[in-house]
């Protein structure tokens, strides 16, 4: 988080800092938790689902099945 003005600022000089310690940690925290099998994953499927939808109904106008294949998150 940036703040271009401090003095003009919601916040405080010492809020500032004190808020922008707050996201760093919030940040750090939220990486601990994230399983990031478990995001590729999801992102794997969305992915097919959205490339389906996207070629399926021009495939099928010329006979033609859209398959997707996708390797495995590394965990």
């Amino acid at each position: 988080m940036r703040f271009f003005d401090e003095e003009s600022s919601l916040f405080n000089g010492n809020e500032v800092s004190d808020t922008a310690d707050a996201l760093k940690d919030a940040k750090t925290q939220s990486e601990k938790k994230l399983n990031k099998g478990d995001l590729l994953k999801n992102a794997n499927e969305q992915a097919k689902t959205v490339i389906e939808k996207m070629y399926s109904s021009i495939a099928e106008m010329d006979s033609y099945t859209v398959n997707i294949h996708t390797t495995e998150p590394k965990k």
